[in-house]
């Protein structure tokens, strides 16, 4: 079965507690962390919600797409989020030397995110992580145009031998969901369908009931 998990990417500390508020009736939420010269835009950081980030959730994801992650990490470990189950999406094409040094809290699943345009490395780089996550749109650009591209990533990945978790993240809603229910991946990291949704809990029924039909 296909996780769905409503992914927060804003700049606006309002927003934030609006869409953490909002989205509440669901055990699992993304946080996007962006900021250049990784993408061109940027939303808010660790520091500016650590206090507002509701620790007591089984399945919260931090998806850092920026240079140097390193000092995100940290920032995490520091907030006290350490003591509670986390994603953390590293990006494959950021700075990972600090891999061997970092040590992983025994609860955080170490994930790795793949931009659209990103050639694919070899098994081995991706058996270090449990999950792996394509990017279906332009990387830190939410609301972009879903690209199918992101299929044969998928299948190209399985066919290398890949046994871990696949997700997808991007441009999904209800015109295209059907693109990705027979792909062989486990969760759908959505944004902007919730974002623009008055509604919220209204649209993730829709949304889950489309992935089942």
């Amino acid at each position: 079965m296909v996780k769905i998990t409503p992914a927060i990417l804003t700049n606006d500390l309002e927003e934030f507690r609006s869409l953490i508020k909002d989205l509440s009736f669901t055990d699992s939420i993304d946080i996007d962390i962006v900021r250049p010269p990784f993408v061109e835009n940027t939303t808010l950081q660790i520091i500016d919600i650590k206090d507002l980030v509701d620790t007591s959730k089984t399945d919260l994801g931090f998806h850092l797409m920026v240079d140097d992650p390193k000092e995100d990490l940290y920032n995490i470990y520091n907030s006290g989020i350490d003591g509670h189950a986390a994603r953390i999406y590293l990006h494959q094409e950021s700075n990972l030397e600090y891999l061997k040094e970092f040590e992983w809290p025994a609860n955080w699943l170490k994930a790795v995110s793949v931009k659209l345009e990103t050639d694919l490395l070899n098994l081995d780089f991706y058996n270090q992580f449990a999950e792996v996550q394509f990017m279906s749109i332009k990387t830190g650009w939410q609301g972009s145009e879903f690209n199918p591209k992101v299929l044969d990533r998928i299948k190209a990945l399985r066919d290398l031998g890949y046994k871990g978790n696949i997700s997808v993240d991007g441009g999904i809603n209800l015109e295209t969901i059907h693109l990705i229910k027979d792909a062989p991946i486990n969760r759908i990291s959505v944004g902007s369908y919730f974002t623009k949704a008055e509604d919220k809990a209204r649209a993730f029924k829709l949304l889950e009931d489309a992935l089942a039909a």
